[in-house]
């Protein structure tokens, strides 16, 4: 990193020059030093790259693992499973509900706009939000009991808040899609300052 900042030209690949964007729009700090201007060789796959820098995506997939995982750890941590088992499942009734509004069972799988789904999709991702953060909520309570729970505590916050934004989106200039398949499906939203 010195050698960088002394020198006039510094050659990095796509994911160190993202990463450094994120943290410096995050106040975090930065990795490379301030730049006149920018030269990005094979551009045409920065764009898939910075997809996985600044897109929230919330899958069907990553909110059945939570759900799974969250009862399971609560089992081992010898937690009482009442609260914990209702909030799991009204996310999973959330999910189910999605999924069959959402998936491709009706044979229009792939990427597909937003407003595609309409109205749906943003009843859908609102109470999948609602649900997720319930089920976030109500596993606070099982924090520091062991490092897998912890985990999952993670996973959770990470999922409702990205359900959150996702959901939140609608009168900025955010740019949402999902893609279905088969008995699934992925919401995502890019942020206005990335889009």
């Amino acid at each position: 990193r010195r050698r960088a900042l002394e020198a006039e030209i510094v050659v990095v690949n796509h994911h160190l020059l993202l990463a450094d964007m994120v943290l410096r729009e995050e106040g975090f700090g930065e990795l490379l030093p301030g730049a006149d201007a920018v030269i990005v060789d094979e551009a045409h796959q920065l764009p898939e790259t910075a997809v996985t820098f600044f897109v929230v995506s919330v899958s069907a997939r990553q909110l059945d693992n939570i759900c799974r995982d969250c009862v399971a750890e609560g089992l081992r941590a010898g937690a009482s499973l009442a609260e914990l088992e209702a909030a799991s499942s009204e996310l999973i009734k959330a999910l189910n509900d999605a999924r069959m509004a959402l998936a491709a069972g009706s044979g229009r799988g792939g990427r597909q706009a937003w407003h595609e789904a309409q109205p749906g999709i943003d009843e859908h991702s609102h109470d999948l939000a609602e649900a997720a953060s319930g089920l976030a909520e109500a596993l606070q309570a099982l924090g520091g009991q062991s490092p897998g729970m912890d985990a999952v505590i993670r996973r959770a916050e990470n999922a409702a808040a990205g359900l959150t934004r996702i959901t939140t989106s609608a009168d900025d200039d955010a740019v949402r899609w999902f893609e279905s398949f088969g008995r699934s499906f992925v919401l995502h939203m890019t942020p206005p300052d990335a889009a």
